[in-house]
């Protein structure tokens, strides 16, 4: 049972920068800016400042996951004159998490276990855990056959019990 968590690459951050917000929650609003710069590149996967994947990787995801709940995000190059179509993805949240799993005094998770008990019961191949995104080798696979970028998979830790 091998499951990896998906994080943004802090490399490729630079690449696809969203710009913030100004004036209301970007989460209300369909239209997302990016800011463009030399080596500007639309990436599959952006975690910051919400969790926003290309169609591909969405409708990759999907095939997977069947409770995967999404909405629509246009994200703007506004001097290239682009426009792409992305996902806001919520995977389901699931209690995989084992009480080796520790948190700090401010609440901010230092160590997480996802528990092997648990995680044969759910068989779930894309869900959040704290937080974080989880995803099984299958999936993992799949998004590394496909050459999507933005991302890194680290592999995560599961309690023997």
């Amino acid at each position: 049972m091998h499951y990896f968590m998906l994080k943004q690459d802090e490399q490729m951050r630079q690449v696809m920068e969203i710009e913030p917000r100004s004036g209301g929650d970007s989460r209300e609003h369909g239209n997302l800016y990016v800011r463009e710069h030399a080596g500007f590149a639309f990436t599959d996967w952006s975690d910051k400042p919400q969790r926003i994947v290309s169609d591909r990787v969405k409708r990759l995801l999907e095939l997977y996951e069947l409770e995967l709940r999404s909405s629509t995000v246009i994200l703007n190059a506004r001097e290239a004159k682009r426009q792409e179509l992305y996902w806001r993805i919520e995977p389901p949240e699931r209690d995989l998490l084992s009480s080796a799993s520790e948190r700090d005094a401010m609440g901010i998770w230092r160590k997480i276990v996802l528990d092997a008990g648990k995680l044969a019961l759910t068989r779930s191949k894309l869900f959040t855990a704290a937080g974080c995104c989880f995803v099984h080798l299958d999936v993992a696979e799949s998004l590394l056959r496909r050459a999507s970028t933005g991302f890194i998979l680290v592999p995560a830790n599961i309690s023997r019990s």
